[in-house]
């Protein structure tokens, strides 16, 4: 079974009824998925992603501090697997916010990330390895042509976000 990250925008005057209203979450993912507009899919790029941009496995902020693993606010790790869990159970733990100053800081930190740098980070053999879904990596041009395309997407995101004072909600199906 794959499991699909998404990303979607919003206004952070949505916050108290994001963290307090259990239906507001789906119907923000719900709007959004009828409107494309604020939303972004990578589908199933983003373990790859995370790990090209942390060369980690992929672990979200509060699952790390429940194990005791550092974790630090300007890590590339944040784009992600940051933010605080909010009340919308997702497939991989819960769906998490970011809030706005922290959009702007990952957005400043994707843009230090070049292309190249990003390629240069695509271990297929170590990846296979390790478990990065989802199985199968090889270095061919399809895989790193979808896998940059769908970076490229995720930088261009966050500058939207960051420039537009959003925060962002990180969920998975």
């Amino acid at each position: 079974m794959s499991i699909d990250c998404y990303l979607l925008r919003t206004s952070p005057n949505n916050r108290i009824r994001i963290f307090g209203e259990l239906g507001f979450v789906e119907y923000l993912i719900e709007m959004a998925e009828s409107e494309y507009s604020n939303n972004l899919d990578l589908g199933e790029s983003w373990a790859a992603i995370h790990y090209m941009l942390t060369i980690e496995v992929p672990t979200t902020r509060p699952s790390a501090r429940l194990l005791g693993i550092q974790w630090w606010d300007d890590s590339l790790e944040n784009v992600l697997m940051g933010g605080e869990n909010i009340p919308y159970e997702c497939a991989f733990e819960f769906a998490r916010y970011i809030e706005p100053t922290d959009v702007s800081l990952m957005a400043e930190k994707l843009n230090q990330v070049s292309v190249e740098k990003f390629i240069r980070a695509y271990d297929p053999d170590y990846m296979e390895e390790i478990g990065i879904p989802p199985s199968g990596w090889k270095r061919d041009t399809q895989t790193m042509d979808w896998l940059t395309q769908k970076f490229l997407a995720l930088k261009s995101f966050y500058q939207i976000a960051a420039k537009n004072h959003e925060s962002i909600i990180i969920y998975f199906l």
